[in-house]
């Protein structure tokens, strides 16, 4: 029986091999998003028999339980047999969640008929060229690059740049509980939430490889963002808040972080979460890729 445990710092370096053994873009794949969000998923992970295993939410919400893929080399059935007696013994309904297309053709030429697959939109992450938002070159980026004019055009001389360090993490943490109490009007739950990931992720920047970028206009933060290395070929861009009232600004740092991150080929910037409004933002970027994910359960137990 596999025993599960909460993550901790000290588990990155054991876990990372695994998470990068095969090319996986999903922004879930990086330890840090399963550090930083692990209270409210109640994440845990085990390795047996040379296999990672990372499940949530199987304390408190049993019904939102499962999986994610077993990371590892070697005969799959063992791992899969392994997740489905957890969930049986524990009386959850066994499942896999957050399957890319590859695992899921993986699954279906190994074991054919044994598992249903369900697509999940809400999901799906958005992969972009990083060239594509550094350069922001097209016709389909035109009104993009107008509102980064219209911020140069503001705020030339005024604005500057800086690197989130450890020297400036306070800033940081000011500007987001400045930020938190101009969006009072958001799901309460789901801004705590966030926040508590947002504190979790500047508290440990440096142990979590973090990468950000600050923005200023007349020595004042308006804008931040922050994130992750996948692997050597994607960046997960984690967080991003700009005051709205500075026009351009979230626009402006957008370009500037993909300015920095150009030896990345892609930029995950995760998923929409079913929310109309943020799906039309993501898509408005003209993602080079929509990475789609399916939840999966075992044929048999499902008659």
């Amino acid at each position: 029986m596999l025993l599960m445990n909460a993550l901790s710092l000290v588990d990155k370096k054991i876990i990372d091999p695994y998470l990068q053994f095969r090319p996986y873009y999903a922004s879930d794949g990086t330890f840090a998003n399963l550090f930083i969000w692990q209270n409210l998923y109640r994440t845990k992970f085990a390795i047996d028999e040379d296999f990672l295993f990372i499940n949530g939410g199987c304390e408190e919400h049993i019904e939102f339980c499962g999986f994610m893929y077993p990371f590892g080399e070697g005969d799959l059935s063992k791992p899969l047999y392994k997740i489905r007696e957890y969930c049986l013994y524990y009386g959850i309904r066994p499942r896999i969640l957050g399957i890319t297309e590859d695992m899921k053709n993986e699954l279906q030429e190994k074991f054919p008929g044994n598992f249903i697959f369900i697509e999940d939109r809400n999901s799906a992450d958005y992969i972009y060229l990083t060239s594509d938002l550094s350069s922001l070159v097209g016709k389909k980026y035109h009104a993009k690059k107008n509102l980064v004019n219209k911020f140069l055009e503001e705020y030339d001389e005024r604005y500057s740049f800086s690197d989130i360090t450890p020297d400036n993490l306070g800033e940081v943490f000011e500007y987001q509980k400045k930020w938190m109490s101009r969006h009072e009007n958001l799901d309460a739950f789901d801004i705590e939430q966030e926040a508590q990931a947002i504190k979790i992720m500047l508290e440990n920047f440096e142990a979590l490889n973090g990468r950000g970028l600050i923005l200023k206009v007349d020595g004042e933060i308006c804008a931040y963002t922050m994130g992750s290395e996948a692997n050597k070929d994607v960046f997960v861009v984690q967080f991003e808040k700009a005051d709205v009232f500075v026009k351009g600004a979230y626009q402006f740092i957008n370009k500037a972080f993909a300015d920095r991150l150009k030896a990345y080929k892609y930029l995950n910037r995760e998923d929409d979460m079913g929310i109309e409004g943020l799906r039309k933002a993501k898509l408005s970027y003209h993602p080079a890729m929509l990475l789609k994910k399916y939840d999966v359960v075992w044929a048999m137990d499902e008659k």
